[in-house]
């Protein structure tokens, strides 16, 4: 049976506590468990992991969950500014990385930092984004991919 995989959710904010909740949710399966929250505001991290009960270990920085080796992957929901650096981080100390979107704060940085990634770790992250299969959206790219709407250069869904 192989091990339990190891799952830190960075950044607890709004997105950031679902992942938490979700990620606990998974403990029930065997195949994975969430083993650390991290984020600069500890008393808001420790007070999740209480919530949460378990052995849920919390860190202040992704560098301090690095270094403790406690997690195999990450779930990334820190503000925009800092996904790039905090995906790179955790992808450098060897952890796959679920990123929330936008991947950086502009178009350049996204293209920038999507080279560097193929060229050095292709597999390590995922981009989050939970709409590509709306219904909606499948029409507009079936439509693209016909021709029949043009070239899309921004998308914009309104729930």
């Amino acid at each position: 049976m192989p091990p339990v995989l190891r799952l830190a959710v960075v950044g607890l904010g709004r997105i950031g506590k679902i992942h938490a909740l979700h990620a606990h949710r998974l403990g029930g399966s065997g195949q994975a468990r969430l083993a650390a929250l991290v984020d600069p505001d500890l008393p808001r991290a420790q007070e999740l992991a209480v919530k949460l009960g378990g052995d849920v270990a919390v860190y202040p920085s992704v560098e301090e969950l690095t270094a403790a080796r406690a997690a195999d992957a990450a779930v990334v929901s820190t503000p925009t500014g800092m996904h790039r650096q905090h995906a790179q981080t955790l992808i450098d100390a060897g952890l796959r990385v679920l990123l929330e979107k936008p991947m950086t704060d502009s178009l350049a940085g996204d293209r920038e930092f999507t080279a560097a990634l193929n060229r050095t770790s292709p597999d390590a992250l995922m981009l989050a984004f939970q709409r590509r299969f709306d219904p909606a959206l499948m029409r507009a790219k079936q439509l693209l991919k016909q021709g029949a709407i043009g070239r899309a250069f921004k998308i914009v869904s309104t729930l």
